[in-house]
């Protein structure tokens, strides 16, 4: 794979700390997504956690769940935000 963007720099690199702001998780439901396989690539350089911003942005982009007809919604599930 390569690091490199396809305009030839190199892509922007995020921090551990802005993604879980970004993301609004907490370290332990991060801890947990990279437990159970579902946390964005990532990499360490320098003992710090770094992300790709290209990779991070695809990862969300995959994270999307379809969108619903009324009639699949399950009863019930969303009467709180009517």
């Amino acid at each position: 794979m390569s690091t490199m963007t396809s305009g030839g720099s190199l892509p922007e690199l995020v921090s551990y700390q802005k993604v879980l702001k970004w993301l609004g998780v907490s370290k332990a439901t991060f801890s947990r997504w990279v437990r159970e396989g579902k946390a964005p690539p990532r990499f360490k350089l320098g003992g710090h956690v770094l992300f790709r911003e290209d990779q991070l942005l695809a990862w969300l982009d995959a994270q999307e769940m379809p969108q619903a007809t009324p009639s699949e919604l399950e009863p019930g599930l969303y009467d709180e935000w009517r």
